[in-house]
């Protein structure tokens, strides 16, 4: 994918991530919320505007810092897909982190999908 701005990256993965059933944000690469879907509004229990721009320790966890273990911050160092377990409101969740690379490299954003971990 080109190195593009942050908005125009939010332009071109908007759709894909509004039609996901799990909870999804976009981050950009300090981990602050681009974009996110229905899902991720509903898990938060919080309005589209109070997610965006803000980090995403900060609407998860209600941290100032990544908690131990994130997807994301392993992601930022390997830019390869990480995931990870975490309990969030009572459930378990699956999260992955997918790097989203610009034709130079560099990270432009990390995709942040959530599905509800099955029990083992």
């Amino acid at each position: 994918m080109p190195s593009q701005t942050p908005e125009a990256l939010v332009q071109e993965l908007q759709s894909m991530i509004e039609e996901s059933s799990n909870p999804v944000a976009l981050l950009d690469p300090e981990g602050r919320i681009l974009l996110c879907n229905l899902g991720m509004q509903r898990l938060l229990e919080l309005e589209r505007q109070d997610i965006l721009g803000r980090h995403c320790f900060e609407v998860m966890h209600g941290l100032l810092d990544h908690i131990e273990g994130c997807p994301f911050k392993r992601m930022v160092k390997s830019l390869q897909r990480e995931s990870e377990i975490f309990s969030i409101g009572g459930r378990r969740y699956d999260v992955v982190t997918e790097p989203v690379l610009g034709d130079d490299g560099e990270l432009q954003a990390g995709i942040h999908i959530m599905a509800e971990a099955a029990e083992r």
